[in-house]
């Protein structure tokens, strides 16, 4: 079922129409919940407001135009003009989503989901999704009294240029439009994202069904980008810890980056921003 949200929330959203969804004429069935919204503060805090008004059950999800105060890991800003992807998944909190894995999870479910529509995504531990070795989206996870919101943002038609990245950042940006070579239009853009999110809700149905977490990383061990290359961990904290370069052997039982360094020291990374390394010539 489709829900548009036609009036506005105050501070958190502009209301919106079929027609900026590009289907004015034409209606869309889908077993899913989605809820379609105008400008938004974010995809985040507009779901926030409606599981408090009890408007958004439980794997149902609210999908903006664009955001005003988009945001990623760390409340970094995300660049969110028009004729993207900008959701929020709701999910109960269980076994799957409590543990400290979680974004690894997710992210492989939306990996492999992508992949059963054509697209080779792969995910750059631990919460970016990434095609060609270049960003093309992210994830990030918010809990709050037994609820938890995943915020996807997807580069469809447009993506950041260098000036608007910061300085650290590991990856260019791309949009699945540029990697294609193909634009979409809303209308499209809306029928990429209900295959999407009714295969990922598919397989986390499935794998919370299968209840064995060993068995669900590996295989999200199938989806880690840069897995046998070398890479180097930024700590996020860099006045307290080191950088650690190493190869990405896999993922632990708990979702966390196995690493072995140039010693062959096998190391458990659970935080950090990770670089592909760049050897340096001579």
């Amino acid at each position: 079922m489709i829900t548009v949200l036609t009036k506005d929330i105050e501070n958190l959203t502009q209301a919106t129409t079929l027609k900026d969804w590009g289907l004015e004429n034409e209606e869309i069935t889908t077993e899913q919940n989605i809820i379609l919204a105008g400008e938004s503060s974010s995809s985040l805090d507009l779901g926030w407001h409606l599981i408090k008004n009890n408007a958004l059950p439980f794997f149902g999800s609210v999908l903006t135009l664009n955001q005003s105060s988009g945001r990623g890991q760390l409340r970094r800003n995300w660049v969110s003009p028009k004729g993207n992807i900008y959701a929020a998944w709701h999910l109960p909190l269980d076994n799957m989503t409590k543990s400290q894995g979680a974004a690894v999870i997710i992210g492989s479910l939306f990996c492999s989901a992508f992949q059963t529509l054509g697209y080779n995504i792969q995910l750059k531990w631990i919460n970016d999704l990434v095609l060609n070795n270049k960003k093309i989206g992210g994830i990030l996870l918010e809990e709050k009294n037994g609820h938890l919101l995943v915020g996807i943002g997807i580069n469809i038609n447009s993506f950041p240029d260098k000036e608007q990245l910061r300085k650290d950042h590991a990856l260019i940006a791309s949009s699945l439009a540029t990697e294609k070579q193909y634009c979409f239009s809303q209308k499209e853009l809306l029928k990429l994202w209900l295959p999407l999110i009714q295969g990922v809700t598919n397989l986390y149905n499935q794998q919370i069904k299968d209840g064995n977490l060993h068995n669900i990383f590996k295989i999200a061990e199938k989806f880690l980008a840069f897995k046998n290359q070398s890479v180097v961990i930024l700590p996020h904290d860099t006045n307290n810890n080191e950088a650690l370069q190493g190869v990405i052997n896999g993922l632990d039982l708990d979702g966390s980056l196995l690493l072995k360094d140039n010693n062959g020291k096998q190391h458990k990374v659970n935080y950090g921003s990770l670089l592909p390394f760049i050897q340096k010539s001579s």
